[in-house]
């Protein structure tokens, strides 16, 4: 995401220069004409306006948005609501929750093949979980194990894990490879994961360049819009 990042930094820097610096010098050509300006270019010129003099409230909206969302991740019950909505999300949510049971699958698997005792073992794997609604889960699994109803059964009616890792652990469970089917199916969601990925990293940063210079001819055209308007009442 580095890439990514970096170009969203250089579009948002790139678009603002052009809003702040370079639209100003055409104000006082547009002034002297007298005309009236299209809406586009005065819609332009008034985000420019708006930048210039009030980026200081975009600067205290944004720390205040962070310093509050910060306070609102410490607070347990408004996390766990916030994980909820991440796995309702499109494709994110599907990505976190293939990713959270990969690295639960895997934690799980690798503990129970170097002897550490199985409710132990769910305890500590749990508590890798990022996600604090899928930990949850794997909380109420841990407690339903401990009385005796065994694994896949709990992690069937938790609907945090699909059905294709319940069933790699049943048949663990069956045949006595479970830590072996755990380490399967952290390697397949762990394989989906990088490629869906790959394929997102790889059309987004096409759309961003692409936006970016939407953005730009946007505002190009605006300006000109206004310079053939004034040649036009010269004329």
């Amino acid at each position: 995401m580095i890439y990514p990042a970096l170009l969203v930094l250089v579009a948002a820097v790139s678009i603002t220069l052009v809003l702040t610096v370079v639209l100003p010098q055409f104000e006082p050509v547009f002034r002297e004409a007298g005309a009236r300006l299209p809406v586009s270019t005065r819609i332009v010129m008034s985000l420019g306006d708006g930048l210039r003099g009030y980026w200081w409230v975009l600067l205290l909206a944004s720390t205040v948005i962070a310093v509050g969302w910060r306070l609102l991740k410490e607070r347990p019950e408004m996390g766990l609501r916030r994980d909820r909505l991440v796995l309702a999300l499109p494709i994110v949510g599907d990505l976190v929750g293939k990713f959270e049971i990969g690295r639960f699958s895997r934690t799980l698997g690798v503990l129970l093949a170097n002897g550490v005792p199985s409710p132990q073992a769910l305890a500590l794997s749990g508590a890798v979980v990022g996600n604090r609604a899928i930990a949850a889960a794997v909380d109420t699994v841990s407690a339903r194990f401990k009385e005796g109803e065994g694994l896949s059964a709990p992690l069937a009616r938790t609907s945090c894990f699909p059905s294709l890792s319940v069933q790699l652990i049943r048949i663990g469970e069956e045949t006595g490879r479970l830590e072996e089917m755990l380490q399967e199916v952290a390697e397949i969601y762990e394989q989906e994961v990088q490629r869906a990925l790959e394929r997102l990293l790889a059309l987004l940063v096409p759309a961003i360049t692409i936006a970016m210079g939407a953005a730009i001819a946007l505002i190009i055209v605006a300006v000109m819009t206004a310079m053939i308007s004034i040649n036009d009442l010269a004329v």
